[in-house]
């Protein structure tokens, strides 16, 4: 039962970085969603979401509150306009809490806010990605700059549906997260190109990726397999009946991290 050891090698990595100086942090919250720390602002990618089916976990209304009360997001990237990584309602108190707050996305966002008239008064803090292989830059402030890229959406009956890869860099510390993405050869060689030179990012991938020989090509595009696996971060696994896909990839990423747990952390010196 290797999966006893993803807690605790989590917990030691924390434990590591955090004796010599937080810096950031990337948190897990729910299927793809995470929250993200780093210099000095609070992110959400893909975390504004309720319940949608069983076979996802969501956004607990407890966390939302919390969130809502007490903390104060600069921005909260979507990757694409599914259930289990968007909700609308969320989006928009998401908005009218944080006055000074962005919500970036895909263009088909536009059919469940501006065509309802839910942000026209909000617009100018609404960031819309409509260009498929261009990187674009949606916002910056303080030595963090985010931009995303259109990367395809997993399984053919599901490609009319914009999924967009955001890279959140922070200079020394950045972090991808490629959403409910395909294993497209050509999208992950455009992802590579607005990733550049820069340090090698925690990247947030669909578990369904590492599964497959085609995948692991695409990922290996982002970071070849001599730099190890550490920088992979594993999530949108099942509530239940995970642990044989762990179990699988530990083969290949043996290394990596896998967020299966809310509240599961990584902290970056």
């Amino acid at each position: 039962m290797r999966i006893k050891w993803i807690g605790l090698s989590v917990w030691l990595l924390w434990a590591t970085t955090n004796a010599h100086g937080q810096t950031g942090s990337l948190e897990y919250v729910a299927n793809m969603g995470v929250r993200l720390e780093l210099r000095g602002h609070s992110f959400l990618l893909d975390a504004l979401h309720d319940f949608y089916k069983e076979a996802y976990r969501f956004t607990s209304a407890e966390t939302v509150e919390g969130w809502f009360t007490n903390d104060n997001f600069s921005v909260a990237l979507i990757s694409h306009a599914h259930g289990d990584h968007y909700d609308e309602r969320l989006s928009m108190e998401f908005l009218r809490n944080f006055q000074e707050g962005h919500l970036c996305g895909p263009s088909q966002l536009y059919d469940s806010l501006y065509l309802k008239g839910q942000v026209l008064s909000l617009k100018r803090r609404v960031h819309l990605i409509s260009k498929a292989s261009q990187p674009t830059t949606v916002w910056q402030q303080e030595g963090v700059r985010i931009t995303g890229i259109r990367i395809p959406h997993v399984n053919r009956r599901h490609r009319r549906i914009q999924n967009i890869a955001w890279l959140v860099d922070g200079g020394s510390q950045r972090v991808l997260h490629l959403g409910d993405c395909s294993a497209d050869k050509t999208a992950f060689k455009n992802v590579a190109r607005m990733l550049g030179s820069g340090p090698s990012p925690y990247i947030v991938a669909p578990y369904w990726l590492g599964l497959s020989t085609e995948g692991r090509e695409a990922m290996a595009q982002l970071l070849p397999p001599d730099q190890g696996s550490r920088k992979w971060v594993f999530s949108h696994l099942p509530p239940q009946g995970y642990l044989q896909y762990v179990n699988s990839l530990q083969e290949n990423f043996p290394d990596a991290t896998f967020f299966t747990v809310p509240g599961q952390k990584i902290v970056f010196q």
